[in-house]
This record gives structure tokens, C-alpha cells and sequence, in this order.
């Protein structure tokens, strides 16, 4: 299933996953850069979004806030990555997505 055809169903919203689209960018970065070197570009990321989360929670300044902005940024644009070089159908990430929730929901549930 592709990103227009997960928006016309109401999986995903349009705005927010607009970054999917360019297919092409993402599968030319790992073409040229290779998996190898991307998957270590990805836990870096992962490794700055912590860092800067962390900042963010001490100072909670809009200087941390913009790093955490473009750590996030930069943590999608490689998750699509991820998901292009492990060959993942996004539809089973949407589905454990869905099983996420409803276990965060039944945890809620105790406080209503």
C-alpha cells in the first residue's frame, strides 16, 4: 500500500506524513551511502533525539526545543529508511502501531 493510497484510507494524515513521499531521495541515501553505513547513521539519530530529549527536560528552553524538532526530523526521514531497507510493509508497522494503543488505552483505563 502506498502513502496516497494509506491517506485515502485514513491511516495516516496527510500533513504529517507528507516527508514519505519522496521515496526516490530516501532510496537514492541508501544507494549511494550504502545500508551499512545508514543503519549506523540511524542509531546515531536515535542517539541524538536522546540527547536532546534530555536537554530539553532540563531547560525546557526553545533552543532545546528546536534541537529536539530537528532530531525528530532526522529520526523519521531514517525510520523511512529502515523501513525501505529492511523491506517492511508499512502496514504491519501500522499494525502494531494499532496494538501500541490499545495497550496504552487498557493502561489508562485504570484512571477513568
Amino acid at each position: 500500500m502506498n502513502t496516497q493510497e494509506m491517506i485515502d484510507e485514513g491511516m495516516v494524515d496527510d500533513n504529517m506524513y507528507d516527508f514519505m513521499t519522496d521515496k526516490d531521495l530516501l532510496k537514492k541515501a541508501v544507494k549511494i551511502w550504502g545500508e551499512d553505513a545508514q543503519l549506523f547513521i540511524a542509531a546515531e539519530e536515535l542517539a541524538e533525539l536522546i540527547q536532546a530529549i534530555s536537554k530539553w527536560k532540563r531547560y525546557h528552553g526553545e533552543e532545546q526545543k528546536q534541537w529536539v524538532i530537528e532530531e525528530m526530523a532526522d529520526v523519521l526521514l531514517m525510520i523511512m529508511q529502515l523501513i525501505y531497507i529492511v523491506d517492511i510493509d508499512f502496514t504491519k508497522v501500522r499494525e502494531h502501531i494499532h496494538k501500541k494503543q490499545d495497550i496504552i488505552r487498557e493502561r489508562l483505563a485504570k484512571y477513568d
